[in-house]
């Protein structure tokens, strides 16, 4: 992979590949994470924004401009960015940058469409109330994290979105939308790709970014447990620590240890409670890094009369009794394939090489930290981390 930082602070990745297509995805270092708790969800309110008109196009405009010529478009805002991508056969290259640039320089910020948009995203968040399989996650994080703004939902609230201003949202793009705050990572086949990302983005002129005060997340001391009750015709649990981010040292065992309880129908988690006693449908275990943090859980969507004796199992598989070298071996072997196969697709490249970029890792450092990691790594990360002190968060069907 090439990469190149431009005059003006952009950071540009190349992943050159034989293929028909390419995916061009911008990468803001900037996610609800850095929104003050009076204006949470504006990072995913101005992700919606630049999708709705700049000065010379229409939002049908912007979206025909790529469909037109077969090719797709979205985005996605989390904690700790907000990326914006374009996936076109590759002699439409400049057609993608033309556009995503177009979005990030000139849009309008047109007080009409924000009023429409407001109604959308307050919908998009009662949508998410309503589905069991997001809310889950939500409830489970606002009572993982006590401190650092993990503990927020991405989306906002209702009360802080209907708050939002077109002030607000200007002011916050102004701040963070700056070239030596972006990445644009690039995967497939291209010409020229430096002098056109610079022909289309060189204009951006670097800022200084706004000082973000560093939050200590303290360690938990004891158990959590939160329970919600709603007319469902399953249960949904989730059990799960603070874990590592992206960058730290235990991440890759920590990995590890989520491949050997969730990795799919061999883990330890599916086979115990699936396979074995049929408790439960959906069984697995989730390890989310962040740049500054993350989170371990395992979660299950059962029968009520079946969470307890999930919750067991959980609890006890967490141990990991009777590990072996051999399963520790499969589970790296299972990441490190897995890696490679997702990232035969463009998209999915390009999404990696830009999240890696943030947290100063590579493909090859991290497939590197995986396959070093030892049983004994393993067996230590267990104790550090996930050490009794959990958190759980339950909606049991009523």
């Amino acid at each position: 992979m090439q990469k190149r930082v431009l005059k003006n602070g952009l950071t540009v990745l190349y992943d050159k590949r034989d293929s028909n297509s390419v995916t061009v995805n911008i990468w803001v270092k900037t996610g609800s994470d850095n929104e003050d708790i009076k204006f949470l969800g504006l990072s995913h309110f101005l992700e919606h924004i630049l999708f709705e008109g700049t000065k010379t196009r229409s939002a049908q405009q912007i979206a025909n401009a790529i469909e037109k010529v077969g090719g797709y478009m979205n985005a996605a805002t989390s904690n700790d960015f907000t990326c914006y991508y374009v996936t076109v056969p590759s002699k439409y290259f400049e057609v993608a940058l033309d556009i995503l640039s177009d979005m990030l320089i000139c849009s309008s910020f047109n007080q009409k469409v924000i009023d429409k948009e407001r109604k959308v995203i307050l919908d998009e968040i009662s949508l998410g109330h309503d589905d069991p399989n997001k809310y889950q996650w939500i409830l489970f994080q606002e009572n993982l994290f006590k401190k650092i703004n993990a503990k927020n939902p991405t989306a906002g609230t209702v009360r802080s979105v209907s708050g939002l201003t077109r002030e607000n949202i200007i002011n916050y793009f102004n701040e963070y939308y700056v070239p030596n705050n972006i990445a644009i990572s690039i995967s497939g086949k291209a010409n020229n790709v430096f002098n056109n990302v610079s022909k289309f983005f060189g204009k951006l002129k670097r800022k200084q970014l706004p000082k973000i005060k560093k939050i200590k997340e303290p360690a938990d001391k004891k158990i959590t447990k939160v329970k919600e009750k709603r007319r469902l015709t399953s249960s949904y649990l989730i059990i799960g620590y603070k874990a590592p981010p992206l960058n730290h040292k235990d991440s890759f065992a920590m990995d590890v240890i989520r491949a050997i309880l969730g990795k799919g129908q061999s883990s330890r988690l599916f086979h115990e409670i699936r396979t074995e006693r049929g408790l439960g449908y959906v069984v697995g275990a989730e390890y989310d890094a962040r740049k500054d943090y993350g989170l371990f859980a395992a979660f299950v969507s059962a029968a009520k009369k079946n969470i307890q004796i999930c919750r067991e199992i959980i609890l006890n598989e967490f141990k990991l009794h009777g590990l072996t070298q051999k399963e520790v071996k499969e589970a790296k072997d299972y990441i490190i394939g897995s890696a490679l196969i997702k990232n035969e697709d463009n998209g999915t490249r390009a999404e990696n090489n830009a999240a890696l970029e943030m947290s100063n890792l590579d493909l090859k450092t991290y497939l590197k930290g995986i396959k070093n990691v030892t049983i004994l790594d393993v067996k230590r990360i267990l104790k550090k981390y996930l050490n009794g002190n959990y958190t759980e968060a339950l909606l049991e069907q009523k």
